[in-house]
């Protein structure tokens, strides 16, 4: 972690009694990977996250690459910025907005949903004038 600010992560309850099990092998320590309950150093674990990069064929593809991930999912569910930066630990929205992917499927599914929107908003407006009109009608 870059800073040593804590971050508060709400885990789904599948992922906390995966946990929860881990915290009976493995005491839960400040360093993300243990082997045997020790740290394993973080350059070791850049050399196994790249072998097992290169026998999965992953050509470009950087340890970092999942927190990109994160966020552009996050964006996708639904989730505030404000909430995902919570969560992911940025501290501004220039570099949240560095991680966040977006697709030609994202762009026509905005688009999509805008539509929506204005169908929708036409459809009640076009309701509210009937009933107006009919209000007007019946009170004349």
């Amino acid at each position: 972690m870059k800073t040593n600010d804590g971050r508060l992560v709400p885990l789904s309850a599948g992922l906390r009694a995966i946990f929860m099990e881990l915290r009976k092998t493995r005491g839960l320590k400040k360093e993300v990977f243990l082997h045997d309950g020790e740290a394993i150093p973080k350059k070791t674990t850049s050399e196994n996250f790249g072998k097992a990069r290169k026998r999965a064929g992953l050509v470009e593809f950087r340890f970092h690459d999942f927190r990109h991930t994160a966020v552009t999912t996050m964006r996708r569910a639904g989730v505030d910025p404000l909430t995902s930066m919570q969560i992911t630990g940025h501290k501004t929205m220039v570099c949240f907005t560095r991680y966040n992917s977006f697709r030609e499927a994202d762009l026509r599914a905005a688009a999509v949903q805008s539509n929506t929107y204005r169908t929708l908003a036409h459809a009640k407006a076009a309701e509210e004038a009937a009933i107006s009109s009919c209000k007007l009608a019946a009170s004349a």
